[in-house]
């Protein structure tokens, strides 16, 4: 029988075996005014014996890259992924332009609820000084963004919830 993932090249197998990777499985989640980085379980396995997680890192921010069409410098937003957990979770992965020609962007991250909702400009969970992010995963992120169309800036917003059970 062939084996259940396909076999990785030799070169990628040899560059696996140097990279690093943590035995326990991280989860983070650290959010700025205008950026956000985050692990999610949504990595699968191409390669057998390839050193990655189920988990991924993920992150989110704005930078300036040429455009498609005229190759002119335009503000983006960009996302980056990578499948291996280093313990960086602002470096590394594949970037991917989201969104051209972007004004601003901005997360607003939800405390848990107590009494009233709380609404904050920073989440980390890794910081162990702090027992109300520590581990956690915020509520909900406000995802603030406002494009410039046809020479007119446009707002648009949501608010994404989290079901973490470490929140719990």
């Amino acid at each position: 029988l062939p084996p259940p993932f396909p076999t990785a090249n030799p070169n990628q197998q040899q560059q696996q075996q140097t990279d690093t990777v943590p035995a326990v499985k991280v989860t983070a989640f650290v959010g700025e005014k205008d950026t956000l980085y985050f692990t999610t379980l949504n990595n699968q396995r191409m390669y057998e014996n390839s050193p990655e997680s189920d988990q991924s890192k993920v992150g989110y921010f704005l930078k300036n890259v040429s455009t498609f069409k005229s190759k002119e410098s335009v503000q983006s937003l960009i996302r980056r992924a990578s499948p291996i957990l280093d313990g960086d979770y602002t470096k590394g992965g594949v970037e991917t332009v989201i969104l051209e020609d972007v004004k601003s962007l901005e997360f607003r991250y939800l405390m848990p609820i107590v009494d009233e909702p709380e609404w904050v400009d920073s989440w980390d969970s890794t910081k162990t000084d702090d027992s109300k992010k520590y581990g956690k995963f915020p509520e909900a992120v406000e995802v603030t963004l406002i494009i410039n169309r046809r020479g007119k800036p446009v707002k648009m917003q949501t608010v994404a919830a989290i079901h973490m059970i470490n929140n719990n």
